[in-house]
């Protein structure tokens, strides 16, 4: 099955990729990654970064924000939680939420 997406926003990604059946994949273009259904033990989504396989997960929002976003396996739960509150306050500032 081969079809084109264009997902107006991350949901509709995430659904869409949920809906994906085995050997279908999606790419994105801009940073070299993309997102293959395969039939690994480790997980449904097999995922790819220029040509090389990085891991597999279960999830299709956790398959959805390696696409859009990339997802360091390597980092702690510690350093995350870190990140997301940095991003979060950063996009706050840029919309005009809070003054930094």
């Amino acid at each position: 099955m081969s079809r084109c997406m264009n997902p107006k926003n991350f949901y509709e990604l995430v659904f869409e990729m949920d809906a994906m059946e085995l050997g279908d994949w999606v790419e994105n273009r801009d940073n070299g990654r993309y997102v293959e259904i395969g039939s690994m033990c480790g997980g449904r989504f097999e995922l790819f970064e220029d040509l090389e396989f990085i891991g597999c997960v279960s999830n299709a929002a956790f398959a959805a924000r390696f696409l859009t976003e990339g997802y360091n396996f390597n980092e702690s739960a510690e350093e995350a939680a870190r990140r997301r509150n940095r991003e979060d306050f950063e996009e706050s500032i840029r919309n005009g939420w809070i003054y930094g």
